[in-house]
């Protein structure tokens, strides 16, 4: 029995890893291991810098479906409303805006695209962890 590793696997292999890297964010300055330590690093980790972009990763969150709130619009709205995001002027901070795009702005200044984060497990994964602090922070802060 040869100990050579057979040729196409290495290749298929190869081609794998750097798809699912490809597909995870990491073409846009996100690695396998950031977002692996996104994942992992609580709450804080994918929490919005500003409430605004915390209310328009909400409508992202919405309109896509990503969150399993049970009225993650009624929420959003009434963070909109208190945010004064209702009036067309104001909604066109650039934050709200950004996070309208799914351009999420992180506490350290990062900026973490939940567009090309792609449709992997783990990719998934870091959206539905994002949409769902920025749905916490929204209740947090209408509550208050």
């Amino acid at each position: 029995m040869s100990n050579k590793m057979n040729f196409p696997k290495v290749i298929a292999l190869s081609f794998l890893f750097a798809s699912t890297a490809y597909a995870a964010g990491e073409s846009k300055g996100f690695s396998l291991a950031s977002l692996t330590s996104l994942l992992n690093g609580g709450a804080q980790a994918v929490t919005a810098k500003t409430m605004s972009n915390t209310a328009g990763v909400m409508e992202y969150c919405v309109k896509r479906k990503i969150t399993e709130a049970t009225d993650p619009e009624n929420i959003k709205n009434k963070l909109k409303e208190k945010l004064g995001l209702n009036d067309s002027k104001a909604s066109q901070q650039k934050d709200y805006q950004d996070g309208l795009q799914g351009l999420l702005k992180l506490k350290n200044d990062k900026v973490l695209d939940l567009n090309t984060l792609g449709s992997s497990a783990l990719g998934e994964k870091v959206k539905s962890k994002a949409c769902d602090v920025a749905l916490s922070q929204g209740v947090n802060f209408i509550t208050k």
